[in-house]
């Protein structure tokens, strides 16, 4: 039995919000869409691991950060994931995709609003109307 950190970003510019998508041979989740973000290495705060993960994946730099959701997960190896999720506000650059991930798209926050053309994980779905109705 392991216990492992995680965190996510919710990165916002008006209305819409970023999202991933994982590879199609990605081992954990594949070609499903996410919140960009990863696991805390040992001894690293949790903030400095958003701030690594969100560039890593996207190449924008945080300038503000709010944890909004605590969550759990117990994982096939034997692992209970703990995570948090973050509001984040970043720099203006352009995002780009990285390498560990098949694409990116803005979406829209309000479930009403999005136009999207792959269904979302549910889990996706709710944590972006939740901070939809949160900015209203």
């Amino acid at each position: 039995m392991n216990q492992a950190v995680a965190v996510k970003a919710v990165i916002l510019r008006g209305s819409m919000a970023l999202i991933l998508r994982r590879h199609a041979a990605d081992e954990f989740h594949a070609d499903v869409w996410d919140l960009p973000g990863g696991r805390v290495a040992w001894g690293e705060n949790p903030l400095d691991a958003l701030r690594r993960e969100v560039h890593e994946e996207t190449g924008l730099t945080v300038r503000h950060a709010a944890p909004i959701l605590v969550w759990d997960t117990q994982l096939a190896s034997q692992t209970h994931l703990v995570g948090v999720t973050f509001l984040v506000e970043c720099d203006e650059a352009p995002a780009r995709v990285s390498a560990e991930h098949a694409d990116f798209r803005w979406v829209e926050m309000d479930a009403g609003q999005r136009d999207h053309p792959d269904p979302l994980p549910a889990w996706l779905d709710a944590v972006l109307d939740a901070v939809s109705k949160i900015q209203s």
